[in-house]
């Protein structure tokens, strides 16, 4: 277990972390470029203007942390879980999502475009803005037991996605479309 390290202006290219627990770690204007991330467990992290550029993330846990101006590029995320933590600011672009869950998230921004996703969950989140656009497949998105100020999007990024009645309703009235019974 690595406890109490910051971790800052680093480039890791061409790695591989595996099996590590990181436990109250800062990472700060790091790159992960062309890695292999896989079985590590962050625990009351910080991440700060980070960059994970074609890296293969598989089987990560981040619990009860802060991420800002991360950046995911050209990735792959297999069976992440992001628990009870404040995410600032995401970035997803050209990425695979496979069984990608926020779980009781508070998330300011997170933008996801020109992705493939395959399960993503927002369980019981609350999340300010959420942007999906130009995805090349949206399968499983769940956000229907999260409270969503904004969500943006072309149509077609809207499809496959699951909102609940009160969402529904509550976007249909932002937009000013009046119901009649």
């Amino acid at each position: 277990m690595v406890l109490n390290k910051k971790i800052s202006n680093k480039n890791f290219s061409f790695n591989s972390l595996d099996n590590i627990k990181y436990h109250n770690c800062i990472w700060e204007n790091i790159t992960f470029d062309n890695s292999r991330i896989q079985n590590i467990e962050f625990n009351t992290c910080q991440f700060n203007n980070c960059i994970f550029d074609n890296v293969n993330l598989e089987n990560i846990k981040i619990y009860n942390s802060k991420l800002s101006n991360v950046s995911l590029i050209n990735s792959k995320l297999e069976n992440v879980l992001i628990d009870d933590s404040l995410i600032l600011s995401i970035n997803i672009a050209n990425c695979y999502l496979k069984v990608t869950k926020f779980n009781i998230c508070n998330i300011l921004d997170i933008s996801i475009k020109t992705s493939n996703i395959d399960e993503l969950n927002f369980l019981n989140s609350k999340i300010t803005n959420i942007e999906l656009f130009n995805n090349k497949k949206v399968n499983n998105v769940y956000l229907y037991t999260s409270r969503i100020e904004n969500i943006s999007g072309d149509i077609n990024n809207l499809k496959g996605i699951t909102l609940s009645l009160e969402q529904i309703l509550d976007k249909i009235n932002k937009i000013g479309i009046k119901l009649q019974e």
